[in-house]
């Protein structure tokens, strides 16, 4: 289920994002404005409940991970998480490395997301 422009790619969590999963979630600064910042094993905890397999009807997160085209560099994430099924609303939320911040990935994430 791999979605791309020419810039960025998103693909469902693997193993490959646990790191910087675990970076953020651990990061004051990072988690400033979320929740309380977790430690190292809560992390490690949260990206395998969040690396399940997804589908419409589930009540967990769709996590998907932010990739450069280009160079593979792993961005940031983003999840998705319908909140009523029937009404149709998700929540969305996000989470890019500061050397990508200020160039367009979020936005084209959830434009990527929304088509």
């Amino acid at each position: 289920m791999p979605l791309s422009s020419p810039r960025i790619k998103l693909s469902p969590f693997d193993e490959t994002d646990k790191e910087l999963f675990v970076e953020f979630a651990i990061c004051p600064k990072t988690m400033e404005h979320i929740y309380a910042p977790f430690t190292y094993e809560e992390a490690i905890a949260a990206f395998e409940v969040k690396s399940q397999p997804w589908t419409i009807a589930s009540n967990g997160w769709l996590s998907l991970s932010i990739s450069a085209v280009d160079s593979g560099e792993k961005l940031g994430h983003m999840g998705l998480k319908i909140i009523n099924h029937e009404a149709k609303i998700a929540e969305v939320g996000y989470m890019i490395k500061q050397s990508a911040q200020g160039k367009g990935v979020a936005t084209e994430a959830l434009t990527l997301v929304r088509d």
